[in-house]
């Protein structure tokens, strides 16, 4: 994605279960992304205190986040959904 939250969101999906090709997916992407960057003489920003600097200062250091989504049928409808997503630190989010 382009112009979002942040300047560029690089996203990799698929589906099935290999998180790992997701992740290696992920890296291989974003190294090129960053290799013409350099390029063109430009980069991430980076704090060598905070990591990558980003617009959002919940996303500062490694900028990433991962996500899955699941099927669990009737579990939202738990009493304690949210209470035990809370101490999990996860978010619930639709997904169509």
């Amino acid at each position: 994605w382009v112009n979002e939250e942040d300047h560029l969101r690089v996203i990799a999906m698929e589906g099935g279960g290999n998180m790992r090709e997701v992740f290696r997916r992920f890296c291989v992407g974003l190294k090129r992304i960053e290799e013409i960057f350099k390029k063109h003489n430009h980069g991430f920003m980076w704090n060598e205190h905070l990591g990558y600097v980003l617009t959002c200062p919940s996303n500062l250091g490694t900028g990433l986040r991962g996500g899955v989504h699941v099927k669990l049928p009737k579990l939202s409808t738990h009493a304690k959904f949210d209470e035990i997503l809370g101490r999990l630190r996860l978010q619930k989010r639709g997904t169509g």
